[in-house]
């Protein structure tokens, strides 16, 4: 990619237009197109997170690192990873809550971020 940081949310623009009966997509640039692909496949490229951002998907309320970690048979550290990759592409959004209020730091919850297309068009036309 052109020298944007690892992590970096890419925004490529998708036009679709109209022509009688037939969508005509505008086409992205070799590097748009690329960056897209690679920003794609860093979120969605391990199945494992697939499934993980399936699991998040299903759960409106949020899910934490440890759920994941029990769900899916993983060490927490590498479901925080995997969350942390989700988040960084901005497919779910983090917040922190203490769910039974006892002491300790708070569990961050992990839920999908569902935009409708007028928010997906403001991200994708910046």
């Amino acid at each position: 990619m052109s020298g944007e940081a690892s992590g970096t949310v890419v925004r490529a623009e998708l036009a679709v237009e109209r022509n009688g009966d037939h969508p005509k997509q505008n086409a992205l640039s070799p590097g748009a197109f690329s960056a897209a692909v690679s920003a794609i496949t860093n979120a969605f490229g391990d199945p494992t997170r697939r499934q993980v951002y399936l699991f998040i998907h299903e759960h409106a309320e949020g899910v934490t690192a440890a759920q994941v970690a029990d769900r899916f048979g993983l060490h927490p550290n590498v479901a925080r990873h995997h969350l942390d990759k989700l988040a960084i592409a901005g497919h779910v959004e983090v917040t922190a809550g203490r769910a039974g209020g006892g002491a300790g730091r708070p569990s961050k919850q992990y839920r999908a971020v569902l935009l409708s297309l007028e928010k997906k068009k403001t991200l994708f036309n910046r």
